[in-house]
């Protein structure tokens, strides 16, 4: 990731999903940024350090940039209406 790029990502991004749906280092990098943890860490490291702190700090949740990492599973495209169901004969 560009170290010029990052700094933008990390103020703007609204991290929408479960933690467990990110596994892209780029993708954990920002997420580390964005709550002011170390980014230079291997992919074990950022996550191990990532639930460390959201365990630590459960008034994260409350943050409207944060919440969607404290769902359960990831939404599903039909839950969203974006998948027409298909009937069986």
């Amino acid at each position: 990731m560009r170290s010029d790029f990052f700094p933008f990502i990390s103020s703007n991004s609204f991290f929408v999903d479960p933690l467990s749906s990110y596994k892209r280092k780029d993708d954990l990098v920002a997420l580390s940024g964005a709550l002011g943890l170390k980014t230079a860490a291997t992919i074990h490291e950022l996550i191990t350090q990532i639930k460390s702190h959201l365990n630590a700090h459960p008034e994260v949740q409350q943050n409207a940039r944060f919440s969607g990492l404290f769902l359960p599973t990831r939404r599903c495209r039909a839950d969203n209406g974006l998948i027409n169901s298909v009937e069986t004969e």
